[in-house]
């Protein structure tokens, strides 16, 4: 259910975006205003072996100190299938999405990037180009 409100949201944000002229790169940077890393907390093969987790009373933290932005840099590679559909894990993917809501229901910008990718880096091969692609599907 949580899962699918959150599609609606998204196609509902998606729609309203639609109906006015997009971002120019110079507006999406005013909007996401002053902005934390949550680094080194999903680039680990799992969570926490950096020595950090992430937890919803983060979000508070930074909404409390002023932040408006939040990048989330994720390591992709231990999670997804490596032949396709290159599926990525259920788990993974699930707390993901639920460290991305406790952004958005503070009305925070979260940017997600792949960080620590090695695997496409070294054999940028029409393979590994097309799990990448598959990822940010």
């Amino acid at each position: 259910m949580k899962r699918i409100f959150t599609i609606a949201l998204l196609m509902l944000i998606c729609i309203l975006l639609s109906a006015h002229a997009q971002l120019s790169p110079r507006d999406a940077i005013k909007a996401m205003g002053r902005g934390i890393n949550m680094g080194n907390t999903l680039e680990p093969p799992h969570e926490g072996d950096w020595g950090n987790t992430a937890s919803e009373s983060n979000f508070d933290d930074y909404k409390n100190a002023g932040f408006t932005c939040v990048r989330l840099p994720i390591t992709w590679d231990q999670h997804t299938g490596t032949v396709p559909p290159y599926s990525i894990n259920s788990t993974w993917l699930n707390r993901i999405e639920q460290i991305v809501d406790w952004g958005l229901s503070r009305h925070m910008i979260i940017i997600i990037n792949a960080h620590h990718e090695s695997w496409i880096k070294n054999a940028y091969t029409p393979s590994n180009t097309a799990r990448f692609d598959s990822i940010w599907s």
